[in-house]
Protein backbone atom coordinates (compact mmCIF):
# COMPACT_ATOMS: atom_id res chain seq x y z
CA UNK A 1 0.00 0.00 0.00
CA UNK A 2 1.33 3.43 -1.09
CA UNK A 3 1.48 6.03 1.18
CA UNK A 4 -1.04 8.14 -1.78
CA UNK A 5 -3.82 5.24 -1.01
CA UNK A 6 -3.68 5.37 2.86
CA UNK A 7 -6.95 7.05 4.37
CA UNK A 8 -6.77 8.45 7.67
CA UNK A 9 -10.10 10.23 9.64
CA UNK A 10 -8.68 12.18 12.59
CA UNK A 11 -11.15 13.00 15.50
CA UNK A 12 -10.63 16.26 16.65
CA UNK A 13 -14.07 16.92 18.55
CA UNK A 14 -12.31 18.09 21.93
CA UNK A 15 -13.11 22.01 20.58
CA UNK A 16 -16.03 22.55 21.58
CA UNK A 17 -17.67 25.76 20.84
CA UNK A 18 -14.59 26.97 21.97
CA UNK A 19 -12.55 29.12 19.59
CA UNK A 20 -9.42 28.65 21.82
CA UNK A 21 -6.51 26.11 21.27
CA UNK A 22 -4.98 23.81 23.30
CA UNK A 23 -1.10 22.26 22.33
CA UNK A 24 -2.94 18.99 21.39
CA UNK A 25 -4.88 20.69 19.36
CA UNK A 26 -2.15 23.01 17.66
CA UNK A 27 0.00 19.44 17.22
CA UNK A 28 -2.70 17.84 15.18
CA UNK A 29 -3.47 21.01 13.11
CA UNK A 30 0.32 21.53 12.42
CA UNK A 31 1.03 17.24 11.07
CA UNK A 32 -2.00 17.12 9.45
CA UNK A 33 -1.44 19.92 6.83
CA UNK A 34 2.01 18.64 6.30
CA UNK A 35 1.00 15.09 6.30
CA UNK A 36 -1.98 15.67 3.67
CA UNK A 37 0.99 17.37 1.45
CA UNK A 38 2.46 13.77 1.17
CA UNK A 39 -0.48 12.15 -0.62
CA UNK A 40 -2.58 11.21 2.51
CA UNK A 41 -6.25 11.29 2.09
CA UNK A 42 -7.57 12.91 5.16
CA UNK A 43 -11.17 13.34 6.85
CA UNK A 44 -11.81 15.54 9.89
CA UNK A 45 -14.06 15.20 12.59
CA UNK A 46 -14.88 18.23 14.19
CA UNK A 47 -17.00 20.57 15.72
CA UNK A 48 -17.72 23.56 14.13
CA UNK A 49 -15.37 25.79 16.40
CA UNK A 50 -12.85 22.49 15.29
CA UNK A 51 -13.31 23.54 11.20
CA UNK A 52 -13.24 27.51 11.93
CA UNK A 53 -9.54 26.92 13.80
CA UNK A 54 -8.56 24.51 11.31
CA UNK A 55 -9.07 26.64 8.17
CA UNK A 56 -8.02 29.68 10.26
CA UNK A 57 -4.19 28.15 10.63
CA UNK A 58 -4.04 26.73 7.35
CA UNK A 59 -5.35 23.11 7.14
CA UNK A 60 -6.22 22.63 3.83
CA UNK A 61 -7.45 20.08 0.97
CA UNK A 62 -9.20 17.83 3.66
CA UNK A 63 -12.74 16.63 3.87
CA UNK A 64 -14.86 17.97 6.81
CA UNK A 65 -16.96 15.73 9.02
CA UNK A 66 -18.83 18.54 11.10
CA UNK A 67 -20.84 17.55 14.26
CA UNK A 68 -22.86 20.54 16.43
CA UNK A 69 -21.98 21.13 19.85
CA UNK A 70 -25.59 22.15 21.02
CA UNK A 71 -28.73 19.92 21.46
CA UNK A 72 -31.51 22.03 20.76
CA UNK A 73 -30.66 25.72 19.42
CA UNK A 74 -28.04 25.65 16.02
CA UNK A 75 -26.65 29.29 17.34
CA UNK A 76 -23.20 27.70 19.16
CA UNK A 77 -22.30 31.16 21.52
CA UNK A 78 -18.94 30.62 22.85
CA UNK A 79 -19.04 28.42 26.24
CA UNK A 80 -19.35 30.47 29.52
CA UNK A 81 -17.45 28.00 31.90
CA UNK A 82 -16.41 24.40 32.19
CA UNK A 83 -19.99 23.11 32.90
CA UNK A 84 -21.15 24.56 29.58
CA UNK A 85 -18.12 22.69 28.17
CA UNK A 86 -19.41 19.21 29.70
CA UNK A 87 -22.79 20.15 28.62
CA UNK A 88 -21.66 20.74 24.71
CA UNK A 89 -19.51 17.01 24.48
CA UNK A 90 -22.67 15.73 25.62
CA UNK A 91 -24.42 17.27 22.66
CA UNK A 92 -21.61 16.24 20.50
CA UNK A 93 -21.75 12.67 21.91
CA UNK A 94 -25.23 12.56 20.74
CA UNK A 95 -24.95 14.57 17.29
CA UNK A 96 -21.90 12.14 16.17
CA UNK A 97 -24.77 9.03 16.32
CA UNK A 98 -25.85 10.05 12.48
CA UNK A 99 -22.45 10.56 11.26
CA UNK A 100 -20.86 7.19 12.65
CA UNK A 101 -24.53 5.27 11.04
CA UNK A 102 -24.23 6.97 7.69
CA UNK A 103 -20.35 5.76 7.69
CA UNK A 104 -21.63 1.90 8.32
CA UNK A 105 -23.93 1.97 5.91
CA UNK A 106 -21.27 3.10 3.34
CA UNK A 107 -19.16 0.75 4.76
CA UNK A 108 -21.97 -2.07 4.21
CA UNK A 109 -22.39 -0.87 0.66
CA UNK A 110 -18.38 -0.96 -0.49
CA UNK A 111 -18.24 -3.92 1.56
CA UNK A 112 -14.42 -3.13 3.41
CA UNK A 113 -13.15 -0.53 5.61
CA UNK A 114 -14.12 3.64 4.78
CA UNK A 115 -10.77 4.47 6.51
CA UNK A 116 -7.37 2.95 7.51
CA UNK A 117 -6.91 4.55 10.21
CA UNK A 118 -9.15 6.24 13.01
CA UNK A 119 -6.65 9.09 14.47
CA UNK A 120 -8.37 10.31 17.81
CA UNK A 121 -6.28 13.58 18.75
CA UNK A 122 -6.90 13.67 22.38
CA UNK A 123 -8.00 11.35 25.45
CA UNK A 124 -11.36 13.13 25.55
CA UNK A 125 -13.92 10.82 25.58
CA UNK A 126 -15.72 12.71 22.45
CA UNK A 127 -12.58 11.59 20.65
CA UNK A 128 -11.86 8.01 21.85
CA UNK A 129 -15.39 6.60 22.16
CA UNK A 130 -16.27 7.52 18.36
CA UNK A 131 -13.03 6.17 16.84
CA UNK A 132 -13.66 2.98 19.09
CA UNK A 133 -16.87 2.42 18.03
CA UNK A 134 -15.84 2.86 14.43
CA UNK A 135 -13.44 0.13 14.56
CA UNK A 136 -15.77 -2.04 16.41
CA UNK A 137 -18.35 -1.27 13.45
CA UNK A 138 -15.38 -2.14 10.96
CA UNK A 139 -15.14 1.15 9.59
CA UNK A 140 -12.22 1.79 10.24
CA UNK A 141 -9.12 -0.58 10.12
CA UNK A 142 -7.06 0.02 12.77
CA UNK A 143 -7.74 2.73 16.20
CA UNK A 144 -5.07 5.46 17.61
CA UNK A 145 -4.96 7.96 19.88
CA UNK A 146 -2.75 10.76 21.31
CA UNK A 147 -2.38 10.80 24.98
CA UNK A 148 -0.53 14.42 25.85
CA UNK A 149 -0.90 13.86 29.58
CA UNK A 150 -2.79 12.53 33.03
CA UNK A 151 -4.69 14.66 34.96
CA UNK A 152 -4.46 14.79 38.87
CA UNK A 153 -6.92 12.85 40.49
CA UNK A 154 -7.13 15.47 43.65
CA UNK A 155 -10.35 17.75 44.89
CA UNK A 156 -7.42 20.45 44.98
CA UNK A 157 -8.03 21.60 41.57
CA UNK A 158 -10.47 24.24 40.66
CA UNK A 159 -13.35 23.54 40.01
CA UNK A 160 -13.09 20.79 42.06
CA UNK A 161 -16.38 18.22 41.29
CA UNK A 162 -15.56 18.68 37.62
CA UNK A 163 -11.98 18.69 37.71
CA UNK A 164 -12.33 15.33 39.83
CA UNK A 165 -14.85 13.98 37.73
CA UNK A 166 -12.82 14.46 34.38
CA UNK A 167 -9.81 12.77 35.97
CA UNK A 168 -11.90 9.58 36.91
CA UNK A 169 -13.29 9.98 33.38
CA UNK A 170 -9.60 10.52 31.96
CA UNK A 171 -8.78 7.36 33.79
CA UNK A 172 -11.39 4.92 32.61
CA UNK A 173 -11.14 6.04 28.88
CA UNK A 174 -6.93 5.27 29.40
CA UNK A 175 -8.46 1.70 30.58
CA UNK A 176 -10.73 0.91 27.34
CA UNK A 177 -7.68 2.91 25.33
CA UNK A 178 -5.28 -0.20 26.47
CA UNK A 179 -7.51 -2.43 26.25
CA UNK A 180 -8.87 -1.95 22.49
CA UNK A 181 -6.76 0.42 20.70
CA UNK A 182 -3.78 -0.90 18.21
CA UNK A 183 -1.29 1.93 19.27
CA UNK A 184 -1.19 4.80 21.60
CA UNK A 185 1.23 8.07 21.00
CA UNK A 186 2.41 9.86 23.88
CA UNK A 187 4.99 12.49 24.18
CA UNK A 188 9.08 11.45 24.44
CA UNK A 189 8.99 13.29 28.23
CA UNK A 190 8.56 11.95 31.50
CA UNK A 191 4.79 12.63 31.57
CA UNK A 192 4.67 10.52 28.33
CA UNK A 193 6.69 7.94 30.12
CA UNK A 194 4.46 7.72 33.25
CA UNK A 195 1.42 7.29 31.29
CA UNK A 196 2.96 4.69 29.05
CA UNK A 197 4.31 2.79 32.29
CA UNK A 198 0.35 2.81 33.41
CA UNK A 199 -1.52 2.04 30.15
CA UNK A 200 1.27 -1.23 29.92
CA UNK A 201 0.40 -2.55 33.43
CA UNK A 202 -3.51 -2.82 32.16
CA UNK A 203 -2.06 -4.43 28.64
CA UNK A 204 1.56 -5.52 28.31
CA UNK A 205 1.03 -5.93 24.98
CA UNK A 206 -0.44 -2.71 23.73
CA UNK A 207 2.02 -0.54 21.23
CA UNK A 208 3.36 2.45 22.75
CA UNK A 209 5.11 5.42 20.56
CA UNK A 210 6.93 8.19 22.05
CA UNK A 211 6.38 11.28 19.41
CA UNK A 212 8.14 14.98 19.70
CA UNK A 213 6.10 18.14 19.43
CA UNK A 214 7.83 20.85 17.73
CA UNK A 215 7.68 24.27 15.98
CA UNK A 216 7.36 26.74 12.91
CA UNK A 217 10.53 27.23 12.24
CA UNK A 218 10.49 28.73 9.23
CA UNK A 219 8.24 30.81 9.91
CA UNK A 220 10.01 31.87 13.60
CA UNK A 221 13.25 32.21 11.28
CA UNK A 222 11.45 34.79 9.36
CA UNK A 223 10.52 36.27 12.23
CA UNK A 224 13.97 36.50 13.79
CA UNK A 225 14.95 37.52 10.89
CA UNK A 226 13.01 41.15 11.40
CA UNK A 227 13.21 41.05 15.06
CA UNK A 228 16.09 43.44 15.12
CA UNK A 229 13.48 45.50 14.18
CA UNK A 230 10.80 44.78 16.72
CA UNK A 231 11.19 46.47 19.94
CA UNK A 232 11.08 44.29 23.01
CA UNK A 233 8.57 46.86 25.23
CA UNK A 234 7.44 43.86 27.48
CA UNK A 235 9.34 43.10 30.36
CA UNK A 236 7.00 39.76 30.92
CA UNK A 237 4.04 37.67 28.76
CA UNK A 238 2.38 34.92 29.85
CA UNK A 239 0.87 32.49 27.21
CA UNK A 240 -1.60 29.89 27.39
CA UNK A 241 -5.34 28.97 28.03
CA UNK A 242 -6.83 31.05 30.28
CA UNK A 243 -7.19 28.34 33.15
CA UNK A 244 -6.27 28.05 36.80
CA UNK A 245 -4.52 24.94 36.27
CA UNK A 246 -2.34 26.93 33.76
CA UNK A 247 -1.38 29.03 36.72
CA UNK A 248 -3.25 32.92 35.13
CA UNK A 249 -4.00 33.67 38.66
CA UNK A 250 -0.54 33.02 39.84
CA UNK A 251 1.19 35.35 36.93
CA UNK A 252 -0.98 37.88 38.22
CA UNK A 253 -0.08 37.54 41.72
CA UNK A 254 4.16 37.61 40.62
CA UNK A 255 3.32 41.02 38.89
CA UNK A 256 1.68 42.16 41.78
CA UNK A 257 4.85 41.45 43.63
CA UNK A 258 6.84 42.33 41.33
CA UNK A 259 5.63 45.64 41.47
CA UNK A 260 4.10 46.81 44.48
CA UNK A 261 6.38 45.23 46.91
CA UNK A 262 9.73 44.85 44.93
CA UNK A 263 8.54 48.30 43.08
CA UNK A 264 10.14 47.84 39.84
CA UNK A 265 8.44 49.16 36.96
CA UNK A 266 7.39 46.48 34.23
CA UNK A 267 4.84 46.17 31.29
CA UNK A 268 3.52 42.78 30.94
CA UNK A 269 1.64 41.05 28.43
CA UNK A 270 -1.40 38.59 28.84
CA UNK A 271 -2.20 36.22 25.49
CA UNK A 272 -4.29 33.71 25.36
CA UNK A 273 -8.65 33.02 25.09
CA UNK A 274 -10.95 31.16 28.00
CA UNK A 275 -14.15 31.31 29.23
CA UNK A 276 -16.07 34.33 29.65
CA UNK A 277 -17.03 34.15 32.91
CA UNK A 278 -13.29 33.30 33.96
CA UNK A 279 -12.02 36.12 31.75
CA UNK A 280 -14.25 38.16 34.10
CA UNK A 281 -12.63 37.37 37.27
CA UNK A 282 -9.14 37.90 35.83
CA UNK A 283 -9.80 41.39 34.74
CA UNK A 284 -11.48 42.08 38.53
CA UNK A 285 -8.42 40.49 39.93
CA UNK A 286 -6.08 43.11 37.68
CA UNK A 287 -7.97 45.88 38.47
CA UNK A 288 -8.35 44.94 42.53
CA UNK A 289 -4.13 44.89 42.62
CA UNK A 290 -4.41 48.14 40.22
CA UNK A 291 -2.18 46.67 37.83
CA UNK A 292 -4.49 47.64 34.57
CA UNK A 293 -1.73 49.93 33.29
CA UNK A 294 1.25 47.36 33.90
CA UNK A 295 -0.37 44.09 32.18
CA UNK A 296 -2.04 44.09 28.74
CA UNK A 297 -4.51 41.95 27.96
CA UNK A 298 -4.13 40.32 24.44
CA UNK A 299 -6.84 37.85 23.88
CA UNK A 300 -6.19 35.49 21.90
CA UNK A 301 -3.85 35.56 18.72
CA UNK A 302 -5.10 33.18 15.90
CA UNK A 303 -2.51 34.68 13.17
CA UNK A 304 0.69 32.45 13.98
CA UNK A 305 2.83 35.53 12.54
CA UNK A 306 0.95 38.12 14.40
CA UNK A 307 1.40 35.65 17.24
CA UNK A 308 5.26 35.46 16.69
CA UNK A 309 5.67 38.71 16.37
CA UNK A 310 4.00 39.68 19.75
CA UNK A 311 6.02 37.59 21.66
CA UNK A 312 9.00 38.48 20.03
CA UNK A 313 7.90 42.44 21.58
CA UNK A 314 8.43 40.27 25.03
CA UNK A 315 11.81 39.70 27.14
CA UNK A 316 10.71 36.90 29.48
CA UNK A 317 8.46 34.06 29.48
CA UNK A 318 6.74 33.15 32.63
CA UNK A 319 4.92 30.13 32.72
CA UNK A 320 3.52 29.09 35.91
CA UNK A 321 1.54 26.25 34.90
CA UNK A 322 1.00 23.25 37.08
CA UNK A 323 0.11 20.72 34.21
CA UNK A 324 2.01 20.36 30.94
CA UNK A 325 2.58 17.02 28.42
CA UNK A 326 5.10 19.22 26.78
CA UNK A 327 4.47 23.00 26.44
CA UNK A 328 4.73 24.24 22.45
CA UNK A 329 5.12 27.85 23.52
CA UNK A 330 8.12 26.98 25.94
CA UNK A 331 9.75 25.95 22.19
CA UNK A 332 7.96 29.04 20.37
CA UNK A 333 9.61 31.47 23.49
CA UNK A 334 13.15 29.87 23.32
CA UNK A 335 13.30 30.27 19.40
CA UNK A 336 12.37 33.79 19.53
CA UNK A 337 15.24 34.35 22.18
CA UNK A 338 13.17 34.81 25.43
CA UNK A 339 14.18 33.79 28.28
CA UNK A 340 11.52 31.32 30.04
CA UNK A 341 10.56 30.78 33.88
CA UNK A 342 8.35 28.31 34.82
CA UNK A 343 7.51 25.88 37.77
CA UNK A 344 9.40 22.32 38.31
CA UNK A 345 7.32 19.90 36.06
CA UNK A 346 8.56 16.56 34.87
CA UNK A 347 7.53 17.24 31.03
CA UNK A 348 10.39 19.96 31.22
CA UNK A 349 13.14 17.94 32.16
CA UNK A 350 13.96 15.77 28.88
CA UNK A 351 13.53 18.86 26.58
CA UNK A 352 14.70 22.05 28.52
CA UNK A 353 16.89 20.89 31.37
CA UNK A 354 19.71 24.00 30.98
CA UNK A 355 17.29 26.14 28.65
CA UNK A 356 14.95 27.41 31.13
CA UNK A 357 14.72 28.42 35.17
CA UNK A 358 12.49 26.52 37.12
CA UNK A 359 11.38 27.44 40.62
CA UNK A 360 9.27 24.42 42.84
CA UNK A 361 6.03 24.40 42.13
CA UNK A 362 3.41 26.64 43.65
CA UNK A 363 6.60 29.32 44.57
CA UNK A 364 4.94 32.55 44.07
CA UNK A 365 7.78 34.46 46.04
CA UNK A 366 10.58 32.30 44.37
CA UNK A 367 9.75 32.84 40.95
CA UNK A 368 9.30 36.29 41.03
CA UNK A 369 13.23 36.56 43.08
CA UNK A 370 14.01 34.75 39.46
CA UNK A 371 12.66 37.14 37.56
CA UNK A 372 14.58 39.94 39.27
CA UNK A 373 17.62 38.34 38.60
CA UNK A 374 16.89 37.48 35.23
CA UNK A 375 16.13 41.25 34.32
CA UNK A 376 19.77 42.31 36.13
CA UNK A 377 20.85 39.18 33.55
CA UNK A 378 23.61 41.00 31.09
CA UNK A 379 23.03 40.31 27.52
CA UNK A 380 25.84 38.29 26.47
CA UNK A 381 24.82 35.57 28.91
CA UNK A 382 21.29 35.74 27.20
CA UNK A 383 22.49 35.77 23.90
CA UNK A 384 24.59 32.77 24.55
CA UNK A 385 21.70 30.61 26.23
CA UNK A 386 19.63 31.88 22.76
CA UNK A 387 22.21 30.44 20.47
CA UNK A 388 22.26 26.81 22.56
CA UNK A 389 18.68 26.55 22.58
CA UNK A 390 18.23 27.47 18.66
CA UNK A 391 20.34 24.28 17.81
CA UNK A 392 18.23 22.35 19.85
CA UNK A 393 15.55 23.35 18.40
CA UNK A 394 16.35 22.48 14.99
CA UNK A 395 15.61 18.80 15.74
CA UNK A 396 11.80 19.95 16.29
CA UNK A 397 10.41 21.50 13.48
CA UNK A 398 6.98 20.50 12.23
CA UNK A 399 8.30 19.76 8.54
CA UNK A 400 10.80 16.80 10.49
CA UNK A 401 8.20 15.73 12.93
CA UNK A 402 5.23 15.14 10.22
CA UNK A 403 7.78 13.08 7.80
CA UNK A 404 8.36 11.00 11.24
CA UNK A 405 4.75 10.86 11.51
CA UNK A 406 3.99 9.92 7.94
CA UNK A 407 6.18 6.86 8.19
CA UNK A 408 4.81 5.63 11.45
CA UNK A 409 1.57 6.27 10.39
CA UNK A 410 2.26 3.79 7.07
CA UNK A 411 3.45 1.05 9.11
CA UNK A 412 0.96 0.67 11.20
CA UNK A 413 -1.22 -0.05 8.25
CA UNK A 414 1.49 -2.38 6.92
CA UNK A 415 1.67 -4.26 10.30
CA UNK A 416 5.48 -3.81 10.99
CA UNK A 417 4.89 -3.72 14.59
CA UNK A 418 8.75 -5.09 15.07
CA UNK A 419 10.19 -1.55 13.55
CA UNK A 420 7.42 0.40 15.84
CA UNK A 421 8.43 -1.62 18.77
Amino acid sequence: MSLQKLKLLYIAQGFGRSLGISGGDMRFIETAKRIVKRGFSITILTTRSGRILCRKYGLKNVNYLVTGATLISEDERIERSKYERALSYIAIMIKVIPIISKLRALKNYKRREIFDIVYATSDFFVDVLPALIMKFLGISKRAIVFIHHEYPLSLRRKPYLISFIIALVQRLIHYLVAKCFDAVFVCSTCEGGKIAYKLKKINKNLMIIYMKNGIDLKLIEQIRSISREIPRKYHLCYVAALRESKGVFDFIKIVDLLVNRYHRHIKCCLIGSGAPELIRRIEKEIRIRNLHKTIDLKGFIPSRFNFYRVLSECKILVHPSYEEGWCITILEALALGLQVVAYDLPAYRPIYRGLITVVPVGSIREMADAILQMIKDDTKKVRNLIGASYKLLERYDWERISLEEAIILKRLILNKDRFLR
